[in-house]
């Protein structure tokens, strides 16, 4: 798991996003974007690395360009961060466990891998 991990962080580079202005991957960029995703679990899942979760980002930010406003979701309703905190919190990764915030996002989000 370690060298997947060490090989993802050392191959990494900034890759076009979704909503950026001339958003293209070729296939270089897609592939690794693949492997990159479909190994990003370790970043999550060793103790390699600490998590720190975030519940209530800054309000001062606004939409984040024209055309694509601020997500007001709350934190365990978003994918990716559901994803982040249930993963961490399995593994005793997350470094913030006793936030106040975090402990009352906690309370949604399964705590074994049957409550899925």
């Amino acid at each position: 798991a370690n060298e997947a991990l060490w090989n993802i962080l050392q191959n990494s580079k900034p890759l076009p996003k979704p909503g950026e202005e001339n958003f293209v991957r070729d296939k270089e960029q897609q592939d690794l974007f693949n492997k990159q995703l479909r190994n990003s679990e370790l970043l999550y899942s060793t103790d390699e690395f600490k998590v720190v979760i975030v519940v209530t980002p800054p309000d001062d930010h606004g939409d984040i360009k024209p055309g694509y406003p601020r997500n007001t979701k709350v934190y365990h309703e978003r994918g990716w961060c559901y994803f982040e905190g249930a993963v961490s919190r399995k593994f005793g990764t997350m470094c913030n466990m006793k936030d106040k915030d975090v402990e009352i996002m906690l309370k949604n989000i399964p705590e074994n891998t049957d409550e899925f």
